[in-house]
Order: structure tokens, then sequence, then C-alpha cells
């Protein structure tokens, strides 16, 4: 396996040093050919900038002419009708004679004729002027939109070139991080058989723990059957040792509801034991309850009295006299008073 792997790496380093080597000549022919298109790119730009420049400046010169022949015009207009008004504030004053009438009659008509023609020339050359801007405006209007034409026409030849040099360089980078990941793949390949090794040895390593393992647990599930048959029998005891603690309980129960004395000539056996009394055998009474108890049965004792004198009693009321005493310790602690 491990051969087989260094020969793929083998055969896999040359065909990736040959294709980098192929790759980076046509990363850098593609370089050179982006180079030349964006120099030319930027040739045309700049002299369509400067047509543009130079277009607009005369559109906004002849929009200025424009403006100012009509200004023109309209302050001769004004002025005419100012002199026309003036004239007809003034005050008409006739000569008296006839012959200084058709003087003066002559004389305004030859300044109204001289009047009408220069307004009519002036007339003219403003309608002249303002057709041939027109014109001109219009040529221009025409040349730039040629030219806007024109300029977006390089200008999307120009971007499908650098569309395709951009495509051609972004499959140049696709092949250079191919080449990089066999590079990377190569070396992880190596990484690859030093951490089998690696995991071999610890595996062999780990078989041998495992199996002083077995060995370990094996021992422990014994131990742990011995514990679970030892539970068993302690669980068992308990059952029966509650089974007992239940009977005491009733029989404290029925000593709390019924006390009375017991008389000896009623009594033949012992309430605890059962046993028939003999001469060896005396009858003893519980000093709490009144009941009839032999000597080994009636082993329990209380303090009585102001002088606390010991007082045999039989189990049943020993617990009962106990558990009061500790109700009576716990009811003076929570109320003193």
């Amino acid at each position: 396996m491990k051969n087989e792997l260094e020969s793929k790496m083998n055969s896999l380093c040359i065909d990736t040093e040959k294709e980098a080597e192929e790759l980076a000549k046509s990363h850098e022919e593609c370089n050179s050919k982006f180079r030349e298109i964006e120099e030319r790119f930027n040739v045309l730009r700049q002299s369509y900038d400067t047509k543009l420049n130079m277009l607009t400046k005369r559109c906004k010169q002849m929009e200025a002419n424009g403006i100012n022949l009509t200004q023109k015009y309209l302050k001769l207009l004004g002025t005419n009708r100012r002199c026309a008004e003036e004239m007809q504030a003034q005050k008409i004053e006739l000569p008296q004679d006839v012959d200084q009438l058709q003087f003066l009659c002559l004389q305004l008509r030859e300044e109204l004729i001289e009047t009408r023609a220069a307004k009519e020339h002036m007339e003219r050359e403003l309608k002249d002027e303002i057709t041939m801007l027109q014109v001109q405006r219009k040529e221009d209007a025409i040349e730039k939109q040629r030219l806007e034409a024109a300029l977006t026409a390089q200008v999307n030849g120009v971007n499908e070139e650098l569309g395709l040099a951009r495509s051609e360089l972004s499959t140049l980078h696709g092949a250079s991080r191919r080449v990089e990941e066999m590079d990377k793949l190569v070396v992880k390949y190596r990484i690859v058989i030093e951490e089998l090794e690696k995991e071999l040895k610890n595996l062999q390593k780990e078989r041998k723990d495992l199996e002083l393992s077995v060995a370990t647990y094996k021992q422990k599930c014994s131990a742990l059957q011995q514990e679970l048959d030892t539970s068993e029998t302690v669980q068992k005891d308990f059952v029966k040792l509650s089974q007992d603690l239940q009977i005491q309980l009733e029989k404290i129960r029925q000593a709390e509801q019924e006390v009375r004395w017991q008389f000896d000539e009623d009594v033949h056996a012992c309430n605890e034991c059962s046993q028939s009394f003999t001469k060896n055998r005396s009858k003893l009474h519980c000093l709490h309850c009144g009941k009839i108890f032999c000597s080994e049965c009636l082993n329990c004792t209380v303090q009585s009295g102001p002088h606390g004198r010991a007082a045999r009693v039989c189990q049943v009321c020993h617990t009962l006299l106990i558990r009061l005493g500790f109700l009576a310790l716990v009811g003076l602690y929570l109320y003193p008073d």
C-alpha cells in the first residue's frame, strides 16, 4: 500500500509540474494580451473624451451665442418701443408754414425709411445668424451622436476582449488552484501514510491494553457477582426486619389504645415469648401497661418518679415511652413558653 501511494504521488507530481509549466506560459501570454487591450482601451478613451469635451464646449458656446442674440433682439425691440412711447409722449409742434411742413414730412419720412431699412437689415442678420447656429448645432449633435455610437461600439468590443481575457485569467487561476490542490494532496497523502503507521502502532498497543482490561473486567465481574449475591441476602434480611418492625408498630398502636392491669391468676404464659410460667419462671408486671412477662422478656427500664428510679417495662412500652419523651423534648424546643 505504501509503494502504491508513493508511485501515485510521483506520477501526480510529474503531471502537476508539466501542467504548471503550460499554465505559466499561457498565463504570461494572457497577461501580455490583457496589457495590450488595456492600453488600446485607455488611448481610445482619452481621444474620445477629448472629442466629447470639445463638442460639449462648442454646444455650450452656441447656446451662449443664441442667448446673446436673443437678448440683443429683445433689447432693440425694447429700445424701439421706448422711442415710440417717448415720441407719443412728446408735444407735437408743427410749423405754421406749408413749406416747413413739407420739409419736416420729407425729413421724417427719410428717417422712417432709414430706420425701417436698418431694422429689416438687423432682423435678417439675426435670423441668418440664428439659422446658421441652429444648423451648426444640429450638425454638432449629429457628430456627437456619431462619435458616441462609435465610442460605444469600440468600448463594447474592448469589453468583449476584456471579458475573454478575464475568462482566460479565471481558467488560469482555476488551473493554478488545481495545481496547489495537487500539491496539498501530495502532502496530505504523506501525512496520511505517517498517521497510518502511527495508528498501526497505537492499535497494537491498544490491543495489549484491551486484553489486560478484559482480564481486569472479568475479575471485577466476579467480584460484582459476589456483591450482588450478598446484596440479595441483605435485601431479604431487610424485608424480614421491616416485617418485624411493622408487627412491633402494630403492637405499639394497640398498647396506646388499651392499657389495663393483668392479675397473676389470669395469665399463664408470657405475653412476649408465649412460654408457660413455672416455678422457676416467675411472673413480672410491666409497670407501664400492667401486662405480665417473664424475666427474659422484661429486660428494659425507664426512669420514673421525681427521683428518676429505674422501672422495668416491656419492649413495646419502652419504645412507646422513648418516642413520647422525644416528642416532649421536641415540643419544649419548638414551644418553650
